[in-house]
């Protein structure tokens, strides 16, 4: 009652504090999290008559939705490396269930890194399997690379930073999400940059905090 202003990362996250939190909607804004990092460009688009590199960075548990990434991973009949970034609760479940698929050969993980721009800029579709997110900073970090994601159409900030077939892909169900790891068009790096450089720039969110402030 003592709080002047909730600041929500994604427009959901705004709805659930006013509908279950019941706080007011005046007491209600929204501001995304900013891009703050000088990451590079990545080089170009996947070339052809290669192994397609997939990538998954984020905590390791059953709202992050890797189990259903693997089961899709699973029924792709072509050549795929993928790498998964994170640790969490659902280690043992995922390596189970890498195991039960027979994807041990085309499975890396790697617990943690202080390199994830790397590896996202190395890999040619960033994999969200999540059934609910905050703000999916790992989504926007992989747009600025100029890496397009795959994404489910769940609550929260996701399809605030996604469009679809301009940046990657965001689907409603898992019959979608297997197409679009067959079927991936050709989205330019610059162009997959482009779509969130403006609008999450470090300039414009802080002169959004700037005006709430004032």
């Amino acid at each position: 009652k003592q709080i002047d202003m909730v600041v929500c990362q994604s427009k959901d996250m705004a709805k659930d504090f006013v509908d279950i939190f019941n706080i007011p909607r005046h007491k209600i804004t929204i501001i995304n999290n900013p891009i703050t990092q000088s990451i590079p460009l990545r080089n170009s688009n996947e070339s052809n008559n290669k192994i397609v590199r997939f990538i998954t960075v984020g905590r390791l548990s059953k709202e992050k939705g890797q189990l259903r990434i693997l089961k899709a991973l699973s029924k792709l009949n072509f050549s795929f490396h993928y790498t998964l970034i994170g640790d969490g609760p659902y280690k043992e479940k995922i390596n189970e269930a890498i195991e039960s698929y027979n994807l041990k050969d085309s499975v890396t993980q790697i617990p943690f890194t202080k390199e994830v721009s790397k590896y996202i800029s190395e890999s040619d579709l960033f994999l969200q399997g999540s059934y609910v997110e905050g703000f999916p900073n790992t989504v926007l970090e992989s747009c600025f690379v100029g890496t397009p994601v795959l994404a489910f159409n769940v609550p929260g900030g996701t399809k605030e930073i996604l469009q679809h077939q301009v940046n990657g892909y965001l689907v409603e169900n898992e019959e979608e999400y297997l197409h679009y790891l067959n079927n991936r068009l050709p989205l330019k790096p610059k162009d997959i940059r482009a779509s969130v450089a403006t609008k999450f720039n470090e300039d414009t969110i802080i002169k959004q905090y700037e005006a709430l402030f004032k």
